[in-house]
């Protein structure tokens, strides 16, 4: 090889500022031109190929520009040798690197930093390819598990997920994984003294430049103490639906045997107008107890279930005063309204004298007939009772301020209650309407 003899195309002046006839042939120039920390190893690398034997040469190093800054070469040469095997010349090819390194430190700048983000991160972070096997977790999620990474790596965390959890938790994944669809889901995970945690666990789908699936990244947040404070509150509020309950049970059971004692002391009585006071208030008494059967019955105890509540209580009226359908026909046409106890109780009583007085005073003699009993929503909020009959009406004689039954006073005394006004209108019998919003529920509990 002779020794010094360095000749260059026209790209030195391209790819490092260099003008090919002002740079001379002597192979120091390109020697003085490598990187101080590179220029031992790669002379070193030279003449340990040329003294070996080999017929190829390369290396990566850095090389200096005209303007004093270094690019990151790769050089690949051919050595030719003599018959002897002596090595006579060297013809090779440099390339400019620089941009190619810059984005590989870029990226391993970015990779480093993102270690450093998940490591100290408090939330538990995974990585898994297309495939769906594990290929990152961080250094919390070792710490919870207490394993190494090589164990969690491919299937192997999923060892840690609740045996009852398994099959949902896999089921989720892989429906997820096909539609390459973000998800949230909820397991339990063994920490690294043996207990389960509870996991919200969220993942969304990794994609290449090109927008090509690579798989999920994603996070769990230890969320056992919310889970417990969750099971604490419904299992206290299934105690206190059960409580409630029992309640109208109790409630409903007591007015019964009011209702009952009135009615021995009512068959008992041999004045026929305590007895009938006697029958009037045990009615009174049972319209009160429906509506707590109603609630004990219904799924929802803070409404009553109105149209179920009104059919109960029209159809006790009718057993209670043995009417005959085929002589007095009743119709209830109520919406799906709920109210709460504190409206309910009111509009029940007025209802409860409304049609006792009807049944009781409207048809005489077994007049045939038709009663119409209406709960209707309205749009503002408001709710209207209609009670009306066909039957001999109030006489126009009859002034009803002037009137003080008990009945009247009673729906008076109750539409107050509702902050309504009723109104009676006595064309082709007798009408009743009062228009009330629900009242306001003071909670107890």
């Amino acid at each position: 090889m002779r020794t010094g003899a360095v000749k260059w195309n026209g790209n030195l002046q391209t790819l490092f500022g260099y003008a090919a006839e002002a740079v001379g042939s002597d192979r120091a120039w390109w020697a003085d031109r490598v990187h101080p920390a590179d220029h031992e190893r790669v002379l070193s690398s030279i003449q340990a190929v040329k003294g070996g034997g080999g017929e190829f040469w390369g290396s990566e190093y850095r090389f200096r520009k005209a303007d004093g800054s270094y690019a990151h070469v790769s050089e690949q040469a051919s050595i030719l040798r003599d018959d002897g095997g002596c090595p006579v010349r060297m013809v090779g090819a440099m390339c400019d690197l620089t941009e190619l390194k810059q984005k590989e430190e870029a990226l391993l700048e970015s990779e480093a930093r993102f270690r450093m983000l998940a490591d100290t991160a408090p939330v538990l972070i995974w990585m898994t390819g297309a495939d769906s096997r594990c290929v990152y977790v961080n250094k919390p999620w070792l710490d919870f598990t207490g394993r190494p990474i090589e164990q969690e790596a491919g299937d192997g965390w999923c060892d840690n997920v609740h045996p009852d959890d398994v099959l949902g938790f896999m089921e989720t994944y892989r429906a997820v994984s096909r539609r390459r669809r973000p998800f949230t889901r909820e397991y339990r995970l063994r920490r690294l003294d043996g207990a389960y945690r509870w996991m919200l666990e969220t993942g969304v789908p990794r994609l290449s430049v090109d927008g090509e699936f690579t798989g999920y990244i994603g996070s769990c947040i230890d969320i056992t103490e919310r889970k417990l404070a969750e099971d604490s509150t419904r299992i206290a509020l299934e105690q206190r639906e059960a409580l409630l309950k029992e309640i109208h049970h109790r409630v409903k059971n007591n007015l019964q045997i009011v209702s009952s004692l009135l009615n021995l002391q009512s068959s008992a009585n041999k004045n026929k107008k305590v007895a009938h006071l006697l029958k009037e208030c045990q009615l009174r008494v049972m319209a009160i107890g429906l509506l707590h059967e109603t609630l004990y019955r219904s799924g929802n105890l803070s409404k009553v279930a109105m149209i179920e509540y009104i059919r109960a209580l029209t159809d006790h009226l009718l057993r209670s005063y043995g009417v005959d359908s085929n002589t007095i026909a009743v119709t209830v046409d109520v919406d799906q309204i709920g109210l709460n106890i504190e409206t309910a109780l009111p509009c029940g009583l007025i209802l409860d004298e409304l049609l006792s007085n009807c049944l009781k005073h409207a048809f005489p003699e077994g007049r045939r007939g038709e009663i119409h009993v209406e709960l209707r929503s309205n749009p503002d909020q408001t709710v209207t009772l209609c009670v009306k009959d066909n039957g001999v009406g109030i006489p126009d004689a009859v002034n009803l301020e002037e009137v003080r039954s008990l009945g009247l006073e009673l729906v008076e005394l109750f539409s107050d209650k509702l902050e309504g006004v009723p109104e009676f209108r006595r064309d082709n019998g007798t009408e009743f309407r009062l228009r009330f919003s629900e009242l306001a529920y003071t909670e107890r509990m």
